[in-house]
């Protein structure tokens, strides 16, 4: 007999959210949808019910036959598509549990080595990266993004044919199983671990009065390229990246094939300098806090009531307080500018 999923599922780990909280579990949130904060429980933020829950095949099989199955599918048949949505069924469980205690287990990894050492600890950037693109595959931005590729391919279908055309690859009933889907994925796992491997990385400790926000999409991303082809996945050109750890500390990644291109960052100077802990400045905080509120889905999270930066965008920059913000481009001027005044400045 099959166990009964909980209802009520995060999309971002408790495990992680609780390091933005305080001994109690509680946090506060900025809401966009609101336009206000509010305190709240790690219990009941960036979470929703039956997320992951797909109904039982009984239930579902009727809706599905061979013809039913799109080109760019790799099943083949009803059969292949019973054993793939079997294996999802219990998904949120059986496989995101033991993933949320490893999350758990590598950040304490990770910050207790940074603190000791004052560098990152290179032998777990391959479970860092995990938890990116682990993070990024389960959360709701993401399942917005796999709506509006379909909505794209669907509407590109009716400009070339003049006629609707229902793409069934992007149909409701295919969305929570194809984000499953990604998340087993392992050639598109491999993929995106590529990409990440060639970043160049450094870790942040903040010691000023203003902790690292995270948010319902706690993975931040923006673009340093002017390029219009550029964009914010893993693979971009001129990908910047932060995940803060907590208030204290935060990852930062950006994209090294950018890089090299100012004379200032050679291929040695990134390689004797990855890994590098460097004390957050004002400036820092401001820029990895602004980002947070810009990508956020809907909710910003801080363990302390600390939003007047929110208060500021507001007026200087509304548009990064829109709903669902994800590829919003946050320019702050060049890289050099970023650690300018610290010792990866090679001006200093």
């Amino acid at each position: 007999m099959r166990k009964t999923l909980p209802k009520k599922q995060h999309y971002v780990p408790k495990s992680y959210l609780k390091r933005f909280a305080n001994e109690k579990g509680k946090t506060y949130v900025f809401d966009k949808n609101l336009g206000k904060s509010r305190p709240a429980n790690i219990n009941d933020i960036c979470c929703e019910t039956d997320f992951y829950t797909l109904p039982p095949w009984n239930e579902v099989k009727d809706n599905f036959n061979d013809n039913d199955i799109p080109e760019e599918s790799e099943l083949k048949n009803v059969k292949e598509i019973k054993e793939y949505w079997n294996q999802g069924y219990l998904f949120e469980t059986q496989n995101l549990a033991p993933i949320d205690d490893g999350y758990k287990r590598i950040i304490d990894k990770i910050i207790r080595y940074t603190d000791k050492h004052k560098m990152f600890p290179n032998h777990l950037a391959g479970d860092l990266f995990m938890i990116l693109i682990t993070q990024y595959l389960r959360t709701k931005q993401r399942r917005q993004e796999i709506i509006n590729m379909r909505n794209a391919y669907e509407s590109t279908l009716k400009k070339l044919n003049g006629m609707d055309v229902e793409d069934v690859l992007y149909s409701n009933k295919w969305l929570k199983f194809e984000q499953i889907e990604n998340l087993t994925d392992q050639e598109l796992h491999k993929e995106m671990h590529d990409c990440l491997s060639s970043c160049y990385l450094i870790i942040m400790k903040n010691e000023t009065n203003t902790g690292f926000y995270t948010t319902d999409a706690p993975i931040l991303r923006t673009c340093l390229s002017n390029n219009f082809y550029s964009g914010t996945s893993f693979c971009s050109h001129g990908l910047e990246l932060y995940y803060p750890l907590s208030p204290k500390y935060c990852v930062h990644l950006v994209d090294s094939r950018f890089l090299i291109n100012d004379e200032k960052y050679s291929q040695k100077f990134l390689t004797d300098t990855y890994g590098i802990m460097l004390k957050a400045r004002v400036e820092n905080v401001t820029r990895v806090n602004h980002i947070a509120v810009s990508t956020a889905e809907n909710v910003i999270i801080s363990r302390f009531n600390q939003f007047e930066l929110i208060d500021k965008i507001r007026i200087d920059r509304p548009r990064d307080l829109e709903k669902n913000g994800h590829g919003v481009k946050v320019d702050f001027g060049p890289f050099s500018d970023i650690y300018k005044g610290t010792k990866i400045d090679r001006n200093n």
